[in-house]
């Protein structure tokens, strides 16, 4: 994942957090855990919430275009996201309990030996 596209899905993550830590004058935790290619072939960022995390019955549907339940949102951040690390073979995932927070993992593979 280039740099732009990557700042971009992190920026997107952040955002989210933000708006939903500040509904509970949360905090928002972001964090790396780094791979290899052997024991651990992939990479995670996180960015995670204690906001007041997002009902059951909506967690299927943040990642679908145009859905949002934010006064003035866009509905596009986690698409975004979504998509920029599919299209370098990654993946997000997002765990969130009501009243505890969300965790939102982006993951992507560890570069081979030599890759660039």
């Amino acid at each position: 994942m280039d740099s732009v596209s990557l700042r971009r899905v992190i920026e997107n993550l952040v955002a989210n957090a933000v708006a939903a830590a500040g509904k509970t004058n949360g905090e928002v935790r972001i964090g790396v855990e780094a791979g290899d290619d052997s024991a651990r072939p992939e990479h995670r960022l996180f960015v995670e919430d204690d906001g007041p995390g997002i009902p059951a019955d909506l967690r299927a549907r943040v990642f679908e275009p145009f859905f949002t339940t934010r006064s003035g949102g866009t509905g596009l951040g986690l698409a975004i996201a979504r998509r920029l690390a599919a299209d370098v073979g990654g993946r997000i995932v997002l765990e969130s309990d009501a009243g505890k927070g969300t965790r939102v993992e982006v993951i992507l593979k560890a570069a081979g030996e030599g890759a660039r």
